[in-house]
Order: C-alpha cells, then sequence, then structure tokens
C-alpha cells in the first residue's frame, strides 16, 4: 500500500502525515483499500470514488489530499505524470499478495508454470526482470 499526492502538496510530507483531521484520503471503490481505509484510519477523511481516475482528479483538483494504491500503479503514475509524489510506508502497512489465474483442473498447466517460476526465481531471471521494470521492491525472489 503506497499514497499518491501531489508535488506541490505541503500537509502530506510523510505517511504519518496521512490519518490526520482534515485531510482526505481518496480511494477506488470496490478495491481492497476501500475496506483496508474504512478500517484503519481514525482521524482523516475517507473520499470513495466510483473509478481509479476519479482518485487521481481529485488529488489534482485538490479536493483530497492523497490517493491510496499499490506498488504496480504508484510506480506508473511516477513514471507517466509530473504531478505525482510517492508516500512510502515506513514498514509494511498492508501486504499484497500477486497471483495468475489458472483453469481448474489443469494440473498439468500448473506444474509446468510452477516448475517456470521456480527455476526464474532460481537462477536469477525473475529479480532481474522484475528490477528491469521497477518492480524489485516487491519481487518475491
Amino acid at each position: 500500500m503506497y499514497g499518491i499526492t501531489t508535488r506541490s502538496n505541503r500537509r502530506i510530507q510523510a505517511w504519518g502525515d496521512i490519518d490526520q483531521p482534515g485531510v482526505v484520503v481518496a480511494v477506488a471503490k470496490g478495491t481492497y483499500h476501500e475496506p483496508l481505509m474504512r478500517e484503519r484510519l481514525k482521524a482523516a477523511s475517507l473520499l470513495v470514488l466510483d473509478t481509479p481516475q476519479a482518485r487521481e482528479q481529485e488529488v489534482t483538483s485538490g479536493r483530497a489530499d492523497v490517493f491510496m494504491t499499490d506498488y504496480p500503479f504508484s510506480r506508473r503514475m511516477l513514471d507517466q505524470t509530473d504531478w505525482a509524489r510517492l508516500v512510502s510506508p515506513p514498514s509494511t502497512y498492508h501486504l499484497t499478495p500477486y497471483a495468475w489465474a489458472m483453469k481448474p483442473g489443469d494440473d498439468a498447466w500448473f506444474r509446468r508454470v510452477e516448475a517456470f517460476v521456480t527455476a526464474i526465481r532460481a537462477d536469477g531471471r525473475l529479480l532481474a526482470a522484475a528490477k528491469r521494470h521497477g518492480l524489485g521492491p516487491i519481487a518475491v525472489p
């Protein structure tokens, strides 16, 4: 879990600035961020929006101070915009496991994928690819 705010936002400088009175935290409706922020925010206001684009608009307009996202999307925001600034927690705030979908009962395919992932973890290709695409911090080598 990471926050994205604007480069010009003076209220949010560090993770500890998020859950404060007067701060508005935006999340996209239906994402795992919504129930997690409902549970964890004690002082800040939660703004639940219908789309990920709406949370970005709320932050850039100044109606929200920060929006919550995962690490891959935060990298995308930093790479594709000139206004975004990352707000990282000092330690793991919420661990989000990533996976891939497979057809149930296709045991041969499952074994093949597991063998491939095991091999690229062991020989370093997985970590190298993650680093090449800016995902090194969340790779499980």
